[in-house]
């Protein structure tokens, strides 16, 4: 399994929370458009799981699988982190 992916995800995923921090401040969209923020982050986690199998079609199912979970977490942890953070700000002022 390449860590390569999992890498340009949790990359993608930092900037998708910090895109999300400055829309939700600025815009009215926090309840209404979760479902959309949801569809972000899943395609940020299976697309680039999606190009690595196809750069290595020998790829084995069980791989691919492993492939797709850590791509989860390497996506979830960022916007996690994100979401603590923002509660903690809420909290406290």
């Amino acid at each position: 399994m390449t860590i390569t992916p999992l890498i340009a995800i949790s990359g993608l995923a930092t900037a998708y929370a910090a895109v999300l921090d400055r829309l939700e401040r600025r815009l009215p969209i926090h309840p209404r458009y979760i479902w959309l923020e949801v569809v972000g982050g899943v395609l940020i986690t299976v697309v680039p799981v999606m190009i690595a199998r196809r750069a290595n079609p020998m790829l084995s199912a069980r791989d691919y699988e492993r492939l797709i979970i850590a791509g989860f977490v390497a996506s979830g942890t960022p916007i996690i982190l994100w979401q603590l953070i923002r509660y903690r700000r809420t909290v406290t002022h």
